[in-house]
C-alpha cells in the first residue's frame, strides 16, 4: 500500500505541474513564453511515468495482499485509469504539439500556418476537456478506492 501511495503522490505532483501550466498557457500570449511553458511541462514527463509505474505496481501488489481482485471496484478503477490515460494522451499530445509548433513559428516572426494560429489554439476548450477527464477520473477512482462500494 505504501508504494501505491508514494506513486499516487508522485503522480499528482508531476501531473499537477502540467495541469497548472495548462491553465497558465490559456492566459499567455507571448509565443516564447508559451514555448517555455510547454518545455517545462515536458520536463515532468519522466517523473510522471516513474510515479505512474509505482502507482500501478503498488496497486497491483496491494490488490493481491488485500484479496481485492475478486471485487469489482478494483477492476473499474484500473480500467478507468487506463481509459482516461489513453484518452488524455490522444487528446493532449497532438494538440500541444500544434501549440508548440505554432509558438516556435510565431516566436521566430513567421506567419502562422492555416489552422495553427497560436492565439486560436490557446483559446481552445480542449485543455479544459482534458483536465475535466482527469479530475473526474481521479474523483471516481478515489471514491472507489476509499469506499470500495462493490
Amino acid at each position: 500500500m505504501f508504494l501505491h501511495i508514494v506513486g499516487v503522490v508522485g503522480f499528482l505532483l508531476a501531473h499537477g505541474a502540467s495541469v497548472a501550466l495548462t491553465f497558465q498557457l490559456r492566459r499567455e500570449r507571448d509565443p516564447a513564453k508559451v514555448g517555455a511553458l510547454i518545455e517545462l511541462s515536458h520536463s515532468t514527463t519522466l517523473s510522471f511515468y516513474i510515479s505512474t509505474g509505482l502507482l500501478l505496481i503498488g496497486g497491483i501488489v496491494a490488490g493481491f495482499i488485500g484479496g481485492w481482485w475478486s471485487k469489482g471496484w478494483i477492476w473499474v478503477s484500473l480500467v478507468l485509469l487506463v481509459v482516461a490515460g489513453v484518452a488524455m494522451t490522444v487528446m493532449a499530445g497532438p494538440f500541444y504539439g500544434k501549440v508548440a509548433k505554432a509558438a516556435r513559428i510565431q516566436a521566430s516572426g513567421g506567419m502562422p500556418l492555416p489552422g495553427q494560429d497560436l492565439y486560436v489554439l490557446l483559446s481552445s476548450r480542449r485543455p479544459l476537456v482534458i483536465a475535466g477527464i482527469g479530475f473526474g477520473t481521479l474523483i471516481v477512482i478515489t471514491y472507489l478506492m476509499v469506499l470500495k462500494p462493490f
